[in-house]
């Protein structure tokens, strides 16, 4: 989506280094535990009664584990939800979680199902295996406070490097899909924007270049872009990290 005649509704300035040391996490932090079935669209065991949590209500019996999608008092269809609800986004769960924790987080699952972040059967890997996998390069243990920076549609988390080196690496997420954000630096950055041409694209874009995996199988190169210090404009919809 080209944005070059929008006008942002935020405009949001960095710091070279913030002031404020929330906590230091857990290196091992990977990703969030949600089921993603019932935010994609998908079979999934049906939601418990508010009977059956009390214990009023009977469950339902298992006729056969032959096949337990086909079984209709135990699954349904769920349609898809708005992707753009903050609470719902891969990176922004990963960023909120450190502020309020030093815990581990697991996923599941990897290879299975509508929510892994592996086509179950191919391996290949799905959009949220690339932010996944950014988070896991790019972010460092320590984690800075952003709550001045935080907006309706705007997410912002600063840590500490991942590679050790002086300064940090802030995770900006434009989560509205119609406007742009500016973001002004304090210095030059290296820049991995995330985005992808439409919303249920199956490819995620790394500064406009597709992620796919070449015939060999191999990951491909995640290749950043130098950003020079002063305003970058962000695509609605992307969640770019800079490194400082």
């Amino acid at each position: 989506m080209k944005t070059e005649n929008l006008t942002p509704r935020a405009t949001l300035t960095l710091d070279a280094q913030p002031a404020r040391l929330i906590r230091h996490v857990d290196e091992r932090l990977m990703s969030y535990n949600i089921e993603m079935t019932e935010v994609t669209g998908g079979t999934f065991w049906k939601a418990y009664t508010p009977e059956q949590i009390a214990g009023t209500a009977e469950f339902p019996a298992v006729t056969g584990l032959e096949d337990v999608t086909a079984m209709p008092e135990l699954m349904e269809y769920y349609p898809p939800i708005d992707l753009y609800n903050e609470r719902l986004r891969t990176l922004n769960e990963l960023g909120s979680f450190c502020t309020i924790t030093n815990g581990v987080i697991f996923h599941n699952t990897l290879a299975s199902s509508d929510y892994g972040f592996l086509e179950h059967g191919s391996f290949t890997p799905r959009p949220n295996y690339f932010a996944v996998l950014l988070w896991n390069r790019l972010i460092g243990t320590r984690v800075y406070d952003c709550t001045a920076l935080q907006g309706e549609n705007c997410h912002v988390y600063c840590h500490s490097r991942r590679d050790g080196a002086e300064g940090v690496t802030y995770l900006v997420i434009n989560n509205s899909p119609t406007d742009p954000l500016d973001v002004v630096l304090p210095g030059d950055a290296i820049c991995y924007t995330l985005h992808a041409r439409s919303l249920r694209s199956p490819v995620m874009l790394l500064n406009g270049q597709e992620l796919t995996l070449p015939d060999t199988g191999d990951i491909p190169e995640l290749i950043p872009r130098l950003q020079p210090q002063g305003t970058v404009r962000l695509e609605p919809g992307s969640c770019t990290f800079f490194v400082l």
